[in-house]
């Protein structure tokens, strides 16, 4: 009798590091995930920025060099 009871005390002892194990990991995938998700808006942030950039950047451009191009006409002319 006395060792079913020492193996079941010892089932119950696995089992519940088995656990704590299972639970340490969940903690740790959802960080992880976390994380993932934050790169990905920052990504999305940058690539958002760049193309707001380039479209702008195409106009201030324009509208600067049609002004250095109406200035110097108007000396030279």
């Amino acid at each position: 009798m006395r060792t079913l009871f020492s193996l079941a005390n010892a089932f119950i002892f696995w089992h519940r590091r088995l656990l704590a194990r299972f639970e340490i990991a969940r903690q740790e995938r959802a960080a992880g995930q976390g994380l993932v998700e934050y790169g990905l808006i920052l990504v999305l942030i940058a690539v958002t920025c760049v193309a707001i950039m380039t479209i702008v950047g195409q106009q201030v451009s324009g509208a600067w060099y049609q002004r250095i191009y109406d200035s110097l006409d108007a000396i030279i002319n």
